[in-house]
């Protein structure tokens, strides 16, 4: 029966969009049977709804971590308010004393956080800016009686509001969906029965970059909820970055002028560009403000550890020595201190040795283990309450078993730095490496002791020698380095050596491992500022380090402006070895030069923007977190640059509306030196996740050498002992669906050394992508035609003739695809 009729409906009216809910199986969208037949006709009735008097916006994963004195009849009051998250806490409690030792509370208790009608919003971790989002949204209601709900998108101006969908959803027929860019609410109304969920989505676009607020609002005539979550906007493409530093040398002048060029690449992804500017009246500057976070790299393994734990200790002992030491920072210092030691503790064997991966490794890491016990012995200083010394002297006895007739150190268990692997190179520099760790515990032990002796003298006889296994700038330095520690005669002779290996240019003084040979690339834009790599770092940082015990100020000089330079925007460098030692040798050059007031005024400009300027001042009060001047571009590029040491190969291998599986293939290509340790790094497309089943399996393939997976954020790594040169690793990896996102962005996969992460082979995997290069590829009723130059060379594979499109796999090919 329909009824037309001129009476006036009390109630606000405006005008609405289509709204489309998640469908019980398939994971697409479909109209939602309960919206009302108003909103149909693109008016909704509002009625008088409950008042929504708070968003919940608190939800953290750990709600309590608290330390009290209890009383004297063993009890502790405190008061706390509750996050937002709807869920059941579960609480547990230890106490120690000193008459009655440790204890631990035999049932946990629980508290549970409930209401009887709510709204929660359902977010991916991240997605690229343009892509299709649906917003999944779901109502509880736990009340007896059922409610008509009026749930509320609030409007925003950082997506697009997508006007119109199919029965197919966001992925169906791949045609353009038009977008309304107005900031507006979206409503929906929904009955929702007792004691029952239902769940809708609101199809967006979103358009800025960052953190973007998502708030959602259910209501009904006698109940309310609201929510206001973050999620991550990504800009598309690959990030890459670069950094600049100088030091300012007012001695000579007191006015100077810089002009540094800050350009990036043609195929610069829109709107992703950044620089960011630091001025610094300390050379450690940058250091001391991101002592949690110097590496953009991954820190799964014991070795990478030690990078939120080593520099803490120079940056402390520099303070103190130019008593600059602020409470504050003492304690967070001291901090990330403690939890690194303890951290560590979990990849120690039974013996007192490390190693990478802990016990699932056969044996301890004598390179891992005088790193960490130089660390640990350093530290002693600061947080002597958790040092250990009967686990510091267990590892010191295994390292002094561990030697060779002629004193050298053996190379016991995993050496993931490729600069101490090399034959007999490898044993020189491997055992200056152990006697510098040596140096700096001073153990009173017999044996340790002995084997310290034996393997100077070891060191000696190769700089007496000047044989052809220490005539390499890394062997030299470290040698150098620790025959300067021990304060033997022969560093003398050896640092003449050193320096005549020195690169000396505009007043700057460094080394290399090797001369860099530049390949063949067909991007004509190359980063206006040099990078080095690890192994140079490490070389320059020992030299200075020798030098600097030698006060040696002039050469010292030299080398500390080379290498404040080559820091990235964090304060650290490119991976674990080279920011450790890196940070060690700029702090103890420091302490040398150390000017206790500081005074000046910076002016910034940018031809880019006339209008753009600031004054910046650096007084004594504020210089030990603004002389140092550091700027950090980033910006994010369509296609990587093709620079690496690896063969890399992404293929999918099988794919479904909800679940896809890819196989990954690396191989080395370096024939001279081996890979080290390596790691695997792949993105999670927008909306999947890992299937952390599938991955389990794999890791007790041990031809695979495979030590570790695990996936932060977007990503899933898997980390290698090594990857050979004579056949390829291969990992299989799975994926399913999780939310609904269309027109998905390319996503990237690399492989890279730990050591020297710098080239990386970056293949996109791109899946139904809108594709950037139009002309490169067409559909025709045959198939997908590739236009490109490319010939067929003898064992190459699909993913070769890939290459000249930058993508390992684009669309589904057929098999007469995949054989032409």
């Amino acid at each position: 029966m329909i009824i037309i009729t001129d009476y006036l409906l009390p109630g606000e009216y405006g005008p609405m969009n289509l709204i489309f809910k998640m469908a019980n199986a398939g994971g697409a969208l479909e109209e939602s049977a309960d919206v009302v037949s108003a909103l149909r006709a693109n008016t909704v009735r509002t009625p008088q709804l409950a008042e929504v008097k708070r968003v919940r916006n608190l939800f953290p994963e750990t709600w309590i971590w608290l330390e009290y004195n209890a009383s004297s009849t063993g009890d502790v009051e405190f008061q706390r308010s509750v996050p937002d998250t709807l869920t059941t806490w579960v609480a547990s409690a230890f106490a120690v004393s000193n008459s009655t030792g440790f204890g631990v509370v035999e049932v946990n208790s629980q508290v549970q956080v409930f209401q009887s009608f709510f709204v929660s919003i359902n977010l991916p971790y991240s997605v690229i800016r343009g892509e299709e989002l649906a917003l999944q949204v779901t109502v509880f209601n736990y009340e007896p009686i059922q409610q008509r709900v009026t749930i509320t998108l609030k409007a925003s101006k950082h997506w697009s509001i997508i006007d119109e969908l199919g029965n197919s959803g966001l992925r169906g027929d791949g045609k353009d969906h038009v977008y309304v860019n107005q900031t507006v609410d979206l409503k929906e109304e929904l009955v929702v029965g007792p004691n029952e969920g239902k769940k809708l989505s609101f199809p967006v676009v979103p358009r800025t970059l960052g953190m973007v607020p998502v708030e959602v609002r259910a209501q009904s005539t006698t109940h309310s909820d609201a929510v206001r979550r973050n999620l991550l906007v990504e800009p598309e493409g690959v990030l890459q970055d670069y950094s600049i530093s100088m030091l300012l040398d007012f001695n000579t002048t007191s006015n100077l002028s810089r002009s540094l060029d800050l350009s990036v690449p043609p195929n610069t992804v829109e709107g992703s560009a950044r620089a960011t500017v630091s001025v610094m009246g300390d050379i450690l500057g940058s250091s001391l403000n991101n002592l949690d976070h110097l590496v953009r790299m991954p820190w799964g393994c014991g070795e990478q550890n030690m990078v939120n734990f080593a520099p803490n200790i120079y940056v402390l002992k520099y303070l103190q020595t130019v008593n600059q030491l602020t409470k504050q920072l003492e304690n967070k210092a001291k901090q990330y201190m403690v939890s690194g030691y303890q951290r560590e503790q979990t990849y120690r064997h039974r013996d007192g040795s490390y190693s990478a991966f802990g016990e699932r490794d056969s044996s301890g890491s004598l390179w891992l283990t005088a790193f960490v016990i130089k660390s640990f012995a350093q530290a002693r200083a600061f947080i002597p309450e958790y040092i250990d010394s009967k686990m510091l002297d267990a590892s010191l006895v295994w390292m002094s078993r561990e030697t060779n007739f002629d004193g050298s150190f053996k190379k016991v268990g995993a050496v993931h730095s490729s600069a101490l692997k090399g034959g007999q190179t490898g044993i020189v520099s491997l055992t200056a490496y152990v006697v510098i760790a040596l140096a700096e515990a001073n153990s009173n032990i017999p044996a340790v002791s002995r084997a310290k002796n034996n393997a100077v003298s070891f060191l000696e006889g190769k700089v007496d020698a000047l044989s052809s296994d220490i005539k390499d700038p890394y062997t030299l330095a470290i040698t150098s380095y620790a025959l300067s520690l021990v304060g033997s005669t022969k560093k003398i002779k050896a640092l003449k050596e050193l320096r005549k290996m020195a690169i000396e240019k505009d007043g700057l003084m460094y080394w290399r491992e090797k001369q860099e040979s530049h390949k063949p690339n067909d991007n004509p834009w190359l980063r206006p500022y040099y990078r080095p790599r690890s192994a140079d770092i490490e070389i320059t940082a020992y030299a200075l380090l020798a030098y600097s015990l030698e006060r040696d100020l002039p050469v010292a000089l030299a080398v500390s402006r080379w290498l404040s330079q080559q820091r990235n925007s964090l304060g650290g460098y490119s991976s674990t070895q080279d920011t450790v030692i890196g940070l060690q040798a700029l702090a103890e050059f420091a302490e040398m030069i150390y000017t206790p007031d500081v005074a000046f005024s910076l002016q910034l400009t940018a031809s880019a923007d006339p209008t753009f300027s600031r004054i910046i001042t650096v007084n004594k009060q504020n210089s030990m977190v603004l002389q140092l001047i550091e700027v950090g571009v980033t910006y994010n590029v369509d296609k990587a640059p093709p620079d690496s040491s690896f063969d890399f190969v992404l293929k999918v291998l099988r794919e479904g509306n909800n679940e896809m599986e890819l196989e990954a293939c690396s191989k080395w290509t370096e024939k001279d030196q081996e890979s080290g340790m390596a790691v695997m790094d792949i993105e999670i497309p927008s909306g999947f996740e890992l299937d952390w089943d599938k991955v389990q399996k794999i890791l007790s393939e041990k031809s695979l050498k495979l030590k570790r997976v695990e996936s932060p954020d977007r990503k899933v790594l898997f980390y290698f002992d090594e990857i050979p040169s004579v056949r390829r690793v291969c990992v299989k990896v799975t994926f399913y669906r999780a939310y609904e996102v269309g027109k998905p962005q390319p996503s990237t996969a690399s492989v890279y050394s730990y050591y020297e992460p710098g080239p990386r082979r970056l293949p996109f995997l791109c899946r139904l992508c809108q594709l950037r290069q139009t002309n490169s590829i067409r559909k025709t009723s045959s198939g997908w035609i590739i236009d490109c130059e490319w010939s067929r060379r003898n064992g190459a594979d699909f993913s070769d003739m890939l290459d000249c499109i930058h993508a390992a796999l684009i669309l589904d090919f057929d098999e007469r695809a995949r054989e032409w």
